[in-house]
């Protein structure tokens, strides 16, 4: 383990784990406090979830600004262990989405897998039928995620899944047009080369 750099409230390592496919993980810690009640104007709490906590998590939103933000990391990881319990693909649409930004020119900056994942748990609250995510229907529905990230992009909004008032996007509006070009990229090249992707 090494510790490259440390900003903010969270101390990010990355792990260099000898596959030279994924070289260098990164890991970041950061402090998390359980809210004692389910925050006002969130979305309700899911079923499968219920022993899993909102937190209130430090932030920098400016060079010298912190503050708190709730985070419902524990809620969501609580959703995926067991978003495919009907046998279906969910999990491996957000995989594919995750390699090829990895593998991807400019990565898709500024995104994060964290976006991804979020247009995924909208997706799976707007296609709630098992038969929507058969295994037959990974390659649709992975073309579904990615068209969802460009609509987003162009609009320059993304909610959060539990705050629907909470725009993911806020202050990255500059930033988007250089994404959606990357993510058009990837497009191309997905279908010209695939094999460009894959190596």
């Amino acid at each position: 383990m090494k510790r490259p750099w440390q900003g903010g409230p969270a101390v990010t390592f990355e792990f260099v784990s000898g596959d030279p496919e994924f070289l260098y993980i990164s890991i970041d810690l950061a402090i998390g406090i359980d809210l004692p009640h389910w925050p006002p104007g969130a979305r309700p709490r899911p079923a499968g979830a219920k022993s899993a906590k909102a937190q209130l998590v430090p932030k920098v939103k400016e060079e010298n600004s912190a503050f708190w933000q709730i985070s419902f990391a524990q809620v969501e990881k609580a959703i995926m262990e067991n978003i495919d319990s009907d046998g279906g693909c969910r999990k491996k649409v957000l995989q594919l989405a995750k390699y090829f930004k990895g593998k991807s020119v400019g990565r898709w900056h500024p995104l994060a897998s964290y976006h991804l994942k979020t247009i995924l748990l909208h997706m799976n609250d707007d296609m709630r039928h098992s038969k929507d995510w058969v295994q037959g229907m990974l390659v649709p529905r992975f073309k579904d995620l990615i068209d969802r990230l460009l609509k987003r992009l162009r609009a320059g909004i993304l909610y959060s899944f539990f705050m629907p008032t909470q725009n993911l996007f806020e202050g990255k509006q500059a930033e988007l047009p250089g994404a959606i070009v990357s993510v058009n990229d990837f497009l191309k090249t997905l279908r010209g080369n695939p094999q460009a992707l894959l190596q």
